[in-house]
């Protein structure tokens, strides 16, 4: 399986990076409720079952109801991944392990956050919980994102700070995207909504997780410009 899989987001990155330093059957977004169908289910983003055979199985390879009873009796690692150790994060992991457990019965759960940078407050907390947290602060990915195809270096930037109505204008274009409406203008400026478009049709149809930690991961690597585009707009200019 972990030739037919190559990763495309940095936390995809991270994840892989884990499986390099603990080999095992690497599960990705495995669906874990109590209420919901699987398709609308809350997704961890991987489980681990270590062991001599590597490989990893993305979601669609794998019946969530099979897995569910091979994790029975093992001990696995539940990794929750993000750009940085936060609150959210911890959440992330404490939610999945208290569903996970309402679905299957593994010998052992290890809880692992999985980072491209630490917090040392978190750190200590994790620590106190049992959470173990992996950090990977040297990943290309991160340091080293894809450049910008030409139609878009000189895309007009008219951003403001980000905010909740951003925010909903970010989702939207993205629902729109997964709609198969591509808008015409993400060529020419830079709109949350219109981003929120780019980023549904490159991932399609994706969990409301995937698509907080995307905006989460996008208002990181842009503030600087939003800030300038914020002072521009209200001198008046």
């Amino acid at each position: 399986m972990m030739s037919n899989w190559q990763p495309k987001t940095f936390e995809d990155y991270l994840l892989k990076r884990y499986l390099d330093e603990n080999p095992g059957k690497l599960f990705l977004e495995v669906p874990v409720s109590v209420l919901s169908k699987s398709d609308t289910a809350r997704r961890i983003d991987g489980i681990l079952i270590p062991g001599n055979t590597t490989g990893i199985y993305p979601q669609g390879s794998y019946n969530s109801q099979h897995l569910y009873k091979e994790f029975e009796g093992q001990v696995i690692h539940l990794l929750e991944a993000k750009s940085s150790l936060d609150r959210y994060l911890v959440g992330q992991v404490l939610v999945g392990e208290s569903l996970l457990k309402r679905v299957s019965n593994p010998s052992e759960i290890i809880n692992v956050a999985v980072c491209g940078g630490g917090n040392s407050d978190i750190e200590w907390y994790c620590k106190e919980n049992n959470i173990q947290v992996a950090i990977y602060d040297d990943i290309d990915y991160k340091t080293k994102p894809p450049s910008k195809p030409p139609e878009q270096r000189d895309r007009k930037d008219i951003r403001l700070t980000p905010d909740a109505n951003r925010y909903r204008a970010f989702l939207a274009g993205w629902k729109e995207a997964v709609n198969g409406k591509l808008y015409k203008s993400i060529h020419t400026k830079k709109t949350h909504a219109n981003m929120g478009n780019l980023f549904g049709w490159i991932y399609g149809d994706q969990s409301e997780d995937f698509k907080k930690a995307t905006w989460d991961r996008y208002i990181e690597c842009s503030n600087y410009d939003m800030e300038e585009n914020r002072h521009f707009n209200n001198s008046g200019e």
